[in-house]
């Protein structure tokens, strides 16, 4: 499907209302929006429109009169549920009591002392363990508690109600804002609750195989934890390679610390790596198919210690994810410098680039990324302040796009877009286009 100019701007201006759909009066089966006012929830209740399949992403939360509408509305269609608002903890709960048929939820973090009377009751928690039957998808960053091995606990017990469960993140266990954990404590305490956890991690899985021999945990999410001895890491991949379980988002430097201890565990299950470290023994890691390159150390000194032509062979990565940080261009550089000139990666088909805190408004290689990235399918472009020069780039090399996304890029106008990006290039095979 070949889009003209008049198509790419209708696109961007549907992307940025909800007019199209709230003025309708139909069925949308598949549907995902994101929530970041009360005008937008307002808007959602008052629709006529009935939504049989529906993705929801909280950035915030509106005020309680329409959320209290929009869960008796919506709750039991909700199916996506994203939360990425550390704030709102009551309204949060009470979206989560009333989302009955949920699949994938996403959340920033979640209150585990039920004798707070801050956090939730145990009916609360029964009933969100019982609207959890169906999830697949559940990635949890944190867990706020003042008593760690009571949270564990209940978080398996409420993982143990999703029968058909096959991605898992591993949370971080926060210690509650008004009771600080004592810094001499912090690495002994951290230690003992990895123990605890992973012991329960063993013991779920043992049971989910007992009881559910077809239904087996796929993907485990290790971004959130954290070991700088790599002795629990080394462990939990342990259990991965035994129960056949595929780890993703590993960071590279407790990748590393756990490699020293035994590598024999690691090689079949890292599958994404989150960093980048020249000098970790890639050769092994065949099933490496995502990376997050993070852009904000300067890494100059590591070509020198890497001998003379020395190149990493990344023959599976299908998906690379780029994070800029702050304004100093030459770290970038370097960075995409030894990754781009120190790896083969023939396969990559989506390429991801997130901005990250920065001002500058020429901080992407664009020449440099589209020319060593000519074949990929799916490209997304967040948070960047630039103008429409790099998006041409971009766009006149990067020639087999099938899918754009462009996220909060806002200084690029509809005018420049139509006439200075897509006005100027030949025309694509960009099947879909998204830009809010």
């Amino acid at each position: 499907m070949n889009l003209d100019t008049a198509s790419l701007l209708t696109l961007r201006r549907v992307s940025r209302t909800t007019k199209r759909w709230v003025d309708s009066r139909q069925v949308v089966n598949n549907l995902k929006i994101e929530v970041n006012n009360s005008k937008h929830l307002q808007q959602i209740v008052k629709s006529e429109v009935k939504f049989s399949n529906f993705a929801i992403k909280c950035m915030t939360f509106g005020s309680i009169f329409h959320m209290q509408d929009f869960q008796m509305k919506f709750g039991e269609n909700i199916r996506v549920l994203q939360i990425l608002t550390p704030k709102g903890w009551p309204r949060k709960v009470e979206l989560l009591t009333a989302s009955s048929r949920l699949e994938v939820l996403e959340m920033s973090d979640f209150i585990m002392d039920m004798e707070d009377s801050n956090s939730l009751s145990v009916e609360q928690f029964r009933l969100i363990c019982r609207n959890s039957r169906n999830m697949k998808r559940f990635k949890l960053d944190s867990i706020v508690t003042t008593k760690v091995e009571l949270s564990i606990a209940a978080f398996f017990t409420w993982i143990s109600y999703m029968d058909q469960l096959d991605y898992l993140r591993v949370p971080k266990f926060v210690w509650s804002s008004n009771q600080m954990m004592p810094d001499e404590q912090s690495k002994e305490s951290r230690t003992k609750n990895q123990d605890c956890f992973i012991t329960k991690f063993r013991e779920y899985l043992n049971h989910r195989q007992s009881n559910l021999p077809r239904s087996n945990l796929k993907i485990l999410d290790v971004e959130e934890f954290v070991d700088y001895e790599g002795h629990q890491f080394q462990r939990l991949a342990e259990i991965c390679a035994h129960f056949k379980i595929r780890m993703v988002n590993a960071a590279s430097y407790f990748l590393k610390k756990a490699l020293d201890l035994n590598p024999s565990y690691l090689w079949p299950v890292v599958e994404s790596l989150s960093g980048f470290d020249p000098l970790l023994p890639f050769d092994n890691m065949t099933n490496l198919t995502k990376m997050s390159l993070n852009c904000f150390v300067p890494h100059d000194h590591l070509n020198l210690l890497m001998p003379e032509g020395y190149q990493i062979e990344l023959p599976r990565l299908k998906t690379l994810v780029i994070n800029i940080y702050g304004q100093d261009s030459l770290f970038m550089h370097s960075m995409l410098d030894v990754f781009l000139h120190r790896t083969s990666r023939p396969s990559v088909e989506t390429l991801v680039i997130n901005c990250h805190d920065t001002d500058s408004d020429n901080f992407i290689r664009s020449d440099l990324l589209a020319v060593n990235f000519k074949t990929v399918k799916k490209f997304e472009l967040h948070n960047y302040k630039g103008n429409y020069i790099d998006y041409r780039i971009f766009f006149t090399v990067m020639t087999s796009l099938e899918d754009v996304t462009l996220k909060d890029c806002k200084q690029l106008t509809d005018q420049a877009f139509v006439t200075e990006v897509f006005g100027k290039v030949e025309p694509t095979s960009i099947a879909e286009l998204k830009s809010k």
